[in-house]
């Protein structure tokens, strides 16, 4: 967290290796960090009766192995410093006391041990108080450079609301929503279901819900997000639910699909060795999911290889057949795990990391998860990296108003309450503008993004002007094209690209 009027940007050593010398030179300094932690976490308890200093690197040690912190596309979570600014001086407050409070919690553990070997600790504690003491001074001086614009409100500043005013309501269009559950009954979004999608999803709804939400509360929020009577972003749209195991082919009348849910599977372990890349895209396009899931929880042996053989074989008679896939549109969340989308294989599955399939990778459009300025993402957004960017536009998801479970109202925040947005957007051209194609409508939401610049001091701008990207170096235009993909969703610039399709 580095104001931003500072020309250089102080990011710790793995950072700076990762952006010099690359993801696999920051992977390697990150294990050597972690075998060091362990020496200081046996020394520590070994000479230790008190828990601050062993919490400290437990903590540490956990944040290096969770994705590798220097795994292929991550993005240095304190470059730039906009990752960390608070959007109330009152969170910027207490961020920094406890900051210091820490540290000196462990320099008096670390003194009333008086050990030898821990002195390097000791040294290293006290200079991090002095740097979070110093923030404290800084702060106080002027407080801007650490916190977040006001918020806007975020039909505004996507134009969804100059759409609406202008007739575009997504009527007569539908979308699919794949989602586990949702409050069907909302009195907003009630009407935005038909009675044989409403019965199917009852029928099948799942029992054991997921440990970390609600599915129906996070269904309800993203079908309100696009289709609530008050606030929906395309408020005419009609909506098909459909769970997590649907085929593209399952519904061949309808282009557009949402994908805002929870994918992630403890399960794929199986998969670490790549034989098989189980992801979102490829389960809708099997036509034995079942299979797949059996797989999950078989040992090795022939009937596993067996059935690995079957699934590869109907993977290439999906690829072979050009079936009906390559009409649709595709949105889809980046996730919330604060890392750039990376194309290497993981030993759990995440919805996250697809799109290895070229052919399906040019039907979607990532969203980001932005701040409701519109200007900074959310600290715990996925960024696009470069092997997105191309694809990726920003859109609101962070404190979004939508329908709850039960008849409620209130915020959720995530890249799930984002990709809605964008996916409004096209039900909005293709109601006014049936006679375009899906691949119109995505480059036209792509293009017409507005592009978000990074200047000198890392402060990102709209450039609602395409002469003012002349004011930025091609150096700066990739690195922010890095965080920001195309740029921030505006309704009102796809439409009127749409408009420039002839009939």
């Amino acid at each position: 967290m580095i104001p931003a009027d500072n020309h250089s940007v102080k990011t710790g050593p793995w950072q700076t290796i990762y952006w010099e010398k690359g993801p696999a030179a920051a992977q390697e300094y990150c294990q050597k960090k972690c075998v060091a932690i362990d020496i200081i976490l046996d020394c520590l308890k070994c000479n230790s009766q008190t828990e601050e200093p062993i919490k400290y690197y437990e903590k540490k040690l956990e944040r290096y192995q969770k994705f590798g912190r220097g795994e292929l596309g991550r993005s240095p979570f304190n470059y730039p410093d906009f990752r960390h600014r608070f959007n109330r001086l009152e969170e910027l407050n207490t961020y920094l006391v406890n900051k210091v409070s820490s540290h000196r919690m462990i320099v008096d553990s670390l003194i009333s041990l008086g050990q030898d070997d821990l002195k390097h600790l000791l040294k290293t504690h006290q200079a991090a108080i002095k740097k979070w003491t110093e923030r404290i001074t800084q702060s106080n001086a002027d407080p801007k450079p650490f916190l977040l614009p006001p918020s806007k409100d975020p039909y505004e500043t996507m134009n969804i609301r100059w759409a609406h005013e202008q007739g575009y309501l997504g009527e007569g269009t539908s979308i699919i929503v794949v989602e586990e559950d949702a409050d069907f009954e909302h009195p907003a979004i009630a009407d935005a279901f038909s009675s044989d999608n409403v019965e199917k999803v009852k029928k099948t709804r799942r029992q054991i819900r997921l440990s970390i939400r609600d599915p129906r509360e996070h269904g309800t929020h993203v079908c309100g997000i696009i289709a609530a009577k008050n606030f929906g972003a395309a408020p005419c749209a009609k909506i098909k639910l459909t769970g997590y195991e649907c085929r593209v082919t399952d519904f061949p009348d309808i282009p557009i699909y949402n994908f805002s849910g929870y994918y992630h599977s403890e399960h794929m372990d199986d998969f670490s060795d790549g034989t098989v890349l189980i992801n979102f895209i490829s389960k809708l396009m099997q036509r034995d999911f079942r299979l797949a899931q059996q797989l999950m929880f078989m040992d090795k042996g022939p009937k596993k290889t067996q059935l690995l053989q079957t699934i590869s074989e109907q993977r290439q008679r999906e690829k072979n057949a050009n079936t009906v896939v390559t009409d649709k549109l595709l949105f889809n969340s980046n996730g919330n795990d604060g890392v750039v989308i990376s194309e290497s294989p993981r030993k759990t599955f995440d919805y996250a990391y697809v799109l290895e399939n070229p052919a399906v990778r040019n039907l979607c459009i990532r969203v980001v998860n932005m701040q409701q300025n519109g200007l900074y993402p959310c600290a715990s957004a996925n960024l696009p990296g470069d092997p997105h960017a191309d694809i990726t536009v920003c859109a609101v998801g962070t404190d979004v108003h939508s329908t709850l479970h039960d008849g409620k109202y209130g915020p959720l925040t995530g890249s799930s309450m984002a990709s809605p947005f964008a996916a409004s957007v096209a039900l909005l051209i293709k109601g006014k503008m049936p006679h375009l194609t899906n691949q119109q409508i995505r480059s036209c939401i792509l293009e017409s993004a507005t592009p978000i610049a990074l200047d000198e001091h890392h402060e990102p701008h709209l450039i609602e002007n395409p002469e003012d990207l002349k004011k930025y170096s091609l150096e700066q235009i990739a690195l922010s094209r890095r965080f920001f993909g195309r740029g921030f969703l505006n309704a009102k610039g796809a439409i009127e690209m749409a408009k420039g399709y002839r009939k």
